[in-house]
């Protein structure tokens, strides 16, 4: 829905899980391809009809509707994404219209993976930046060609939908670099800036054109019209411009509107030095992204609640045991803070970390399936009733499996968090590195915070008597260098 409101145009290929994954690059044979009614408008036609297509159809139709001198850096980059070199890229690419004729777009691509770096999808947007480089193309020539025709340049840029500004020096930038504060000296340059009616339309201003003025105050107007965190890459580029260092730049950055409110745009600023390298002139021409950066925002805004929400509905569950069985209140948030400080301490990825929190708060689940009379047992247990307590991993592992959400390391939390690396424990008896690390991390806190804890079978230790027994246990139940980083963080 969020995709469909958008004039931007945008495609997105997710991943379907149940598909048959291809064998070379470990993804799935097909892509799924969901676009929005603007990358229609774009081409002119509906380039992706269908839903389902194989890599190969896919590829196909993209070299179809590319421009061939755009298509081999796309391929690189895309190559490099399945290949889990990159996570995006972002190019000004030529499209085949269904008219025949070329079309510009600005085109940024994102990859999006699970916890083991497997490719789950693309999304892209396309923003239509034709008239743009048409300006820009225009523009650069008429810069080239001034002297013949300064009035033509002088009507089209006025009159050019794209926001331009034209920067002149009246004389060559003697020393602009000279003084410590950056900020070339106001008697040696004097510059004239001109704007066009776009750009007082996107800031908001009514008049600003500059004749003959000292650049310092120019330079001032430039940095209170510009966020201040992009600022300081900007001004960086205008003095290496200014030097003959560079002869173009191109940035995204947050203009300050005359309402006070912030305005995205794509800032490309071309020099023109003469034969001494010194700065004659610059045009720069902005294309509006404000509402592609909106709805960036309002995608991630509405991402992270999604996430709160999966977090949230994760906890409850793992709370729900905890009502039914008053003996182990707190227990599942106070296992999932130890589990996390361990997972930091260890230096554990965000996605482990998020994995192993999951975890921890979906580890006892499968106890729901466990009778009353076996879990609230004030004493010991009969060997059949042990059998039935042993069975709760897979119980929860039964349960968790149909949270499609839920990383695979979090199933592994509940099924193995009662495996010790002797291979003495339940349900598969697995030993050492055979048992996934975050199992391993999870089996220590777990026994420490059941040791410290009041049961219905016992009383709480002490903290120096549960650590001595985690001490004793380091080796036959848990990892010895997962039982020393444990010790640390206390």
């Amino acid at each position: 829905t969020l995709s469909d409101q958008q004039d931007t145009a945008s495609v997105a290929a997710p991943i379907s899980a149940d598909l048959p994954v291809a064998s070379k690059l470990n993804l799935p044979s097909h892509l799924r391809v969901i676009s929005n009614q603007a990358i229609t408008d774009f081409f002119g036609r509906n380039v992706w009809p269908h839903e389902y297509y194989s890599y190969q159809a896919a590829f196909d139709i993209n070299h179809r509707i590319s421009h061939p001198q755009d298509l081999p850096q796309e391929m690189i980059y895309l190559g490099e994404m399945l290949a889990g070199q990159r996570d995006h890229y972002r190019m000004e690419k030529r499209y085949i219209h269904a008219d025949g004729s070329v079309r510009w777009g600005d085109i940024n691509c994102n990859i999006s993976s699970d916890e083991q770096d497997t490719f789950v999808m693309f999304v892209c947007t396309v923003q239509d930046i034709t008239e743009t480089k048409r300006a820009q193309t225009i523009l650069q020539r008429a810069l080239e060609e001034r002297a013949q025709s300064e009035q033509k340049f002088r009507t089209f840029f006025e009159e050019s939908p794209t926001p331009c500004v034209v920067i002149s020096m009246t004389r060559p930038p003697l020393s602009i670099l000279a003084e410590a504060s950056n900020t070339p000296s106001s008697a040696e340059v004097e510059v004239q800036v001109v704007i066009n009616k776009a750009f007082k339309i996107f800031l908001g201003y009514s008049e600003w054109r500059l004749h003959n003025v000292p650049f310092a105050h120019a330079y001032k107007i430039a940095e209170s019209i510009s966020h201040p965190d992009d600022w300081t890459d900007e001004k960086t580029y205008i003095h290496q411009m200014l030097a003959g260092e560079r002869t173009y730049y191109s940035m995204e950055k947050r203009y300050i509107h005359a309402d006070g409110s912030i305005r995205w745009g794509n800032m490309n600023s071309i020099a023109m030095h003469d034969s001494d390298a010194n700065f004659v002139m610059s045009l720069g021409t902005v294309q509006d992204i404000t509402q592609i950066k909106r709805a960036e925002l309002e995608l991630k805004t509405t991402l992270g609640q999604l996430e709160q929400a999966y977090e949230d509905a994760v906890r409850a569950l793992g709370l729900m045991l905890e009502h039914r069985d008053d003996e182990t209140k707190g227990h599942t948030d106070r296992v999932t803070d130890l589990a996390l400080r361990m997972a930091n301490a260890l230096g554990l990825s965000e996605h482990e970390q998020t994995a192993i929190k999951y975890g921890a708060y979906l580890h006892d689940i499968g106890k729901i399936g466990i009778p009353d009379a076996v879990l609230r047992k004030p004493g010991p247990l009969t060997p059949d009733e042990w059998q039935l307590m042993c069975q709760h991993p897979e119980l929860g592992h039964g349960f968790v499996k149909q949270l499609s959400f839920l990383p695979q390391a979090a199933r592994d939390v509940v099924l193995y968090h009662h495996e010790h690396v002797s291979g003495t424990g339940y349900p598969h008896n697995l030993t050492g590195y055979e048992i996934p690390l975050l199992a391993r991390i999870f089996a220590i806190v777990d026994v420490y915070d059941a040791l410290t804890s009041e049961r219905c079978y016992k009383q709480a230790w002490s903290h120096e008597a549960a650590l001595q027994e985690i001490r004793a246990l380091s080796g036959s139940h848990f990892d010895p260098e997962l039982v020393a980083v444990f010790m640390t963080i206390f």
